[in-house]
């Protein structure tokens, strides 16, 4: 095998459930076939998993979590008027990935005796801390970020046939449009912050172009505030520059997981001068070594901080639920919009060949045993759902209930939207039956 490259996992994760509208964890799917990819070319992956979540990106988190719940607004009016197509991109923009579904993809790269890691809490810091002690030689990721923690080899647009694009820190100086000859990574990452990153609330009207243009010509980053300040035209925040100064630590200090102690150090060594102590919180607590390396490994979920139960051989996931079109009979076709599609009657094989559900017991965190299978098939789309909500979970032990309302939607707002994709996605099936019957 040749080079070890790291993955962003979410990336892929976040990819794989837009990309499909199924009922058999397509995401899993999609982030194995992308795996198996790089070890046909002799890749090795290392596939970084979020973890828990970092005080400092509380702002874009809220503004995010808004902007799924409009998302899922938008998707299910727009379903509710019969634009089904038009509702589907909004839906799937409305779900985030739960850690429950990223320990699907961890199972199957334990079965594909893949290496991995979940961070303590950004998968970004984790990456950059990796190639730092060159376990991997590179990094596959859609996020910007990586560049300004410093990171030197990058791949972008990774497709399945292998092609991407490269960027190496090591040519910025070949850039034309931007001449960063000779720039050093804390000037990089000034001109990166400048012009907005995920710890820090950006200046309306600086991109980078702007960015680039005042640290060329005022030279450090204390002189462009400070013009931009004098300047009518420009609104900066207010305490920008304190939270300036806090957000560039956790591009340098964030926690990370260094795998081989197992336990947490900073991405890079704190100085004796340098006090950090106030923001201690703000660039991610520090964890008992035995919870660290649980949260590493996969068995401690990183938000709730409890063990994650694994599913057992017979656990049915609630995403496998819905039997094979071919053994469904629909019901009112004809107008999808005033009847439920999920109305079933009875299948046109025999019972012991069915999926049967109305009695579902809850076995352990997140999964689902099936009933015996001499008993009836659900019947309608409310019985259907209702393991979809026991298979979410209730996840009610983070450390601030303001990070808890912002990054989590409810079950019944999961559910909802679950229940639109869920009618459409039988809507599709229906239709497909109706031709099948020409």
């Amino acid at each position: 095998m040749g080079s070890t490259v790291g993955v962003d996992a979410y990336c892929w994760l976040h990819k794989g459930i837009h990309g499909e509208i199924t009922w058999n964890k397509p995401y899993v799917e999609y982030c194995i076939k992308r795996v198996r990819m790089l070890k046909k070319f002799n890749v090795r992956p290392l596939i970084v998993f979020d973890g828990g979540y970092l005080p400092a990106k509380y702002r874009i988190e809220l503004i995010r979590e808004q902007k799924r719940q409009e998302y899922s607004k938008i998707g299910r009016e727009l379903f509710k008027k019969g634009r089904v197509r038009e509702s589907f991109p909004f839906l799937k923009r409305g779900v985030d990935v739960t850690p429950d579904m990223a320990h699907k993809f961890i199972e199957a790269l334990r079965a594909e005796n893949v290496e991995y890691v979940v961070a303590p809490y950004e998968a970004d810091a984790q990456l950059a801390y990796l190639e730092k002690k060159k376990h991997i030689a590179a990094i596959i990721t859609e996020d910007s970020d990586l560049l300004v923690f410093g990171c030197k080899t990058v791949i972008y647009k990774l497709e399945l046939n292998g092609n991407g694009i490269e960027i190496c820190r090591d040519k910025f100086g070949d850039v034309e449009e931007i001449n960063m000859l000779g720039w050093t990574d804390k000037k990089f990452r000034h001109m990166s912050m400048l012009a907005g990153c995920d710890y820090l609330p950006s200046i309306p009207g600086i991109g980078i172009k702007s960015a680039h243009k005042y640290l060329r010509k005022y030279e450090t980053v204390d002189k462009v505030i400070q013009y931009l300040k004098g300047n009518n035209k420009v609104k900066v925040p207010p305490n920008y520059e304190n939270d300036f100064k806090k957000a560039e630590l956790v591009f340098l200090y964030q926690r990370v997981f260094d795998i081989e102690t197992e336990r947490l150090v900073t991405l890079n060594p704190v100085s004796e001068d340098l006090d950090i102590s106030l923001d201690t919180d703000y660039i991610g607590s520090n964890m008992d070594k035995n919870i660290a390396l649980g949260i590493a490994i996969g068995d401690i979920n990183p938000i709730t901080m409890k063990p994650i139960i694994q599913a057992k051989e017979n656990v049915v996931e609630a995403r496998n639920l819905l039997p094979p079109y071919s053994e469904i009979d629909f019901l009112n076709v004809n107008d999808p919009f005033t009847c439920n599609p999920f109305d079933l009657v009875k299948t046109t094989t025999s019972q012991e060949n069915t999926l049967l559900i109305d009695s579902l017991e809850k076995n352990g965190q997140g999964s689902i045993s099936p009933a015996n299978k001499n008993q009836k098939i659900f019947t309608n789309l409310t019985e259907f759902i209702e393991p979809i909500k026991m298979y979410r979970g209730n996840f009610s032990t983070i450390n601030s209930d303001g990070m808890k309302q912002t990054n989590y939607h409810s079950n019944a707002e999961l559910t909802e939207c679950e229940r639109l994709v869920a009618e459409g996605w039988a809507y599709k099936y229906s239709r497909k039956r109706k031709w099948d019957n020409k």
